[in-house]
């Protein structure tokens, strides 16, 4: 995938790991982020589940692309039509 291009295959995989381990937390609300000064406090969640499905699934595809030489085999669905 060009998004990684030129990074390590150790340093995929870390990132892979490090997400897939996020996800659950994210899930489940447990992600959450907060930034205070002073008095003031701001909390946020820093991404989405889906966000970080996809992020998931692109690092799969990246993997694999360096593993198998850049042959990544994608699915396709067929959807509605008459006869289908």
């Amino acid at each position: 995938m060009a998004l990684y291009t030129g990074i390590p295959l150790l340093t995929l995989t870390e990132a892979l790991t490090q997400a897939q381990t996020a996800l659950p937390l994210l899930m489940r609300g447990e992600a959450v982020g907060a930034i205070a000064t002073g008095d003031k406090r701001i909390t946020f969640v820093p991404t989405t589940p889906a966000a970080l499905e996809k992020h998931i699934r692109d690092l799969q595809a990246a993997i694999t692309d360096l593993t198998t030489g850049g042959w990544t085999r994608k699915g396709f669905y067929l959807g509605g039509g008459k006869g289908l």
